[in-house]
């Protein structure tokens, strides 16, 4: 996790020579912060902002209210097999919806009566003031700062370097997330590899 306040510190210091920092109260920072932390999630597949919840399911009601999903990785049953389910519109022309279960946005429909863990990536809570835990591992803190100056620029009409800002952001964030969904490179066997030694 990452302190705030070091990244607020590290966005006054790189910015000092574009602006008066003091111009931006610490409302601004956060607002930063958290809409870099959402597009830094939003941008590529991470693997620290993946989650479980556990969901029981009962006769009287087929709804339920589950956390908001940005993609939903499976479904587990009790006895720890996967359960199907399906999007909006594979689930509602399917005849028979007892064995399947649908998921959208933040609302699980099911008409099995179990208990479920659901494994799905969403974004880490925002931080509310200067001084949170961004819930975040510390190899983003770069990236993070990267961002939320962009998102600061952009407040002070600052287009082109804003932009330069941008450029430099997808670079980092695809070569860290390279790094990240690739974190066991030797286990993999790749085409024509010589295992002569």
């Amino acid at each position: 996790m990452i302190d705030s306040n070091a990244v607020i510190w590290a966005l006054k210091k790189e910015l000092w020579s574009f602006f008066e920092t003091e111009a931006h109260g610490n409302a601004d920072y956060v607002r930063y912060i958290n809409s870099s932390v959402i597009d830094i999630c939003s941008f590529k597949d991470f693997t620290f902002n993946k989650y479980t919840v556990d969901i029981t399911s009962d006769w009287s009601w087929w709804d339920i209210s589950i956390p908001y999903q940005m993609q939903t990785l499976f479904i587990l049953d009790e006895v720890w097999d996967k359960v199907s389910y399906c999007n909006f519109e594979d689930y509602f022309p399917t005849k028979d919806k007892t064995t399947v279960i649908w998921i959208w946005d933040n609302t699980m429909k099911t008409k099995k009566v179990w208990t479920f863990t659901v494994w799905y990536r969403w974004l880490p809570t925002p931080i509310n003031i200067a001084g949170d835990l961004i819930r975040v591992p510390e190899i983003y803190k770069d990236l993070i700062i990267l961002w939320a100056m962009y998102y600061w620029l952009r407040d002070e009409e600052q287009w082109e370097t804003a932009a330069w800002f941008g450029k430099r952001f997808i670079w980092m964030a695809t070569n860290l997330a390279t790094r990240n969904t690739n974190t066991y490179p030797l286990k993999e066997d790749r085409m024509w590899e010589n295992h002569i030694f």
